[in-house]
């Protein structure tokens, strides 16, 4: 089932929203693809497509992990961060979203690390998994 949402708002985008499509095919190393897009530039604006591969690891503690690998990042190579290799595919973060409330998500990428309100991994994974559109597999019975 596709999930799609929209991303809260950052100081560097007005709109930013999400859709997931989850893997239904066994073989497929990921349990789904998430892509992120969102509307950038205060004089030329312009639409950010990023789309990331996801797949559950066990669970640690009080959080669900996740790795994330960057798939594609259309729309910001003639950017100056796309120009200096900030927009390399293949990059894996790990993403660590909470089960219960009250404790922060985390990420390994550059925003998770300076700037976690803005992490679009973490807002993304924690709209999923909080309205129920990323199932926990221990709860389903689903082991990958």
């Amino acid at each position: 089932m596709v999930s799609t949402g929209p991303l809260r708002p950052t100081s560097a985008s007005d709109r930013r929203s999400y859709v997931y499509l989850p893997s239904h095919n066994a073989e497929d190393l990921h349990n789904g693809k998430i892509t992120i897009n969102e509307d950038t530039g205060t004089r030329v604006c312009r639409t950010v497509s990023r789309s990331y591969l996801i797949q559950e690891q066990s669970p640690l503690g009080p959080y669900r992990v996740f790795l994330v690998v960057k798939d594609d990042d259309a729309g910001r190579a003639d950017l100056a961060a796309g120009k200096a290799g900030a927009n390399r595919i293949g990059e894996v973060y790990e993403c660590r979203i909470p089960v219960f409330p009250g404790t922060l998500p985390t990420c390994t990428c550059k925003a998770g690390q300076v700037k976690r309100s803005t992490c679009l991994h973490m807002d993304s994974l924690s709209e999923l998994v909080a309205s129920g559109n990323l199932p926990d597999p221990r709860e389903s019975g689903i082991d990958r």
